[in-house]
């Protein structure tokens, strides 16, 4: 499924409303992360969210930067589908051989990302895997890195269930000691 220039609003809201942006490193995606590196041999790995204009980095290894510009960001382009984007030589690639992120640091050569499909349609970033070195990706590796976007997911859907949970908790707490207030005041 291919993700809609018209849903781009419900991608944006859907990714708000996680309230990942810009939150501190979690521990389970940088473990993503350091699988991606270990089962890829890669010089890098990252989990990203692309917001309106810019891709900011949850968890990365082998990349100095917190985040990039959306335009120039392989990531976008890896948003746009629900199936493992691919570039095996940056360099001969016509859509990426001027791009900062090949020509200068961190010299992208590969790049492989696997959409997060939080909804149908709705990719609201990607885990990705960095070479600066070209290279070829397999079927299986391909399926592998789809394995670790729903991973994160998973961890994704997680958090947002533990934050409802933790507001139904508080909502319940206000009004019993609303009521008990009142009970109080009553007497």
């Amino acid at each position: 499924m291919q993700n809609m220039p018209g849903r781009e609003a419900d991608r944006l809201d859907c990714l708000h409303a996680l309230g990942i942006l810009f939150s501190e490193p979690s521990e389970p995606f940088d473990r993503v992360c350091e699988l991606v590196l270990a089962q890829f041999g890669v010089t890098g790995a990252f989990i990203s969210f692309i917001d309106t204009s810019t891709q900011w980095f949850k968890a990365r290894i082998g990349i100095d930067l917190p985040g990039t510009r959306r335009d120039i960001a392989f990531c976008a382009h890896t948003i746009m589908s629900d199936e493992v984007f691919v570039i095996e030589d940056a360099q001969t690639d016509e859509r990426f051989a001027g791009n900062p992120l090949v020509l200068g640091k961190p010299r992208i050569r590969f790049y492989a990302g696997a959409p997060l499909v939080y909804a149908p349609g709705l990719g609201i970033g990607s885990v990705c895997a960095i070479d600066q070195r070209p290279r070829s990706f397999s079927v299986a590796e391909r399926k592998m890195l789809a394995s670790y976007a729903a991973i994160v997911v998973s961890q994704l859907r997680l958090m947002s269930a533990v934050r409802l949970l933790r507001r139904g908790f508080e909502d319940q707490a206000r009004l019993e000691n609303e009521v008990a207030m009142l009970n109080r005041a009553a007497r």
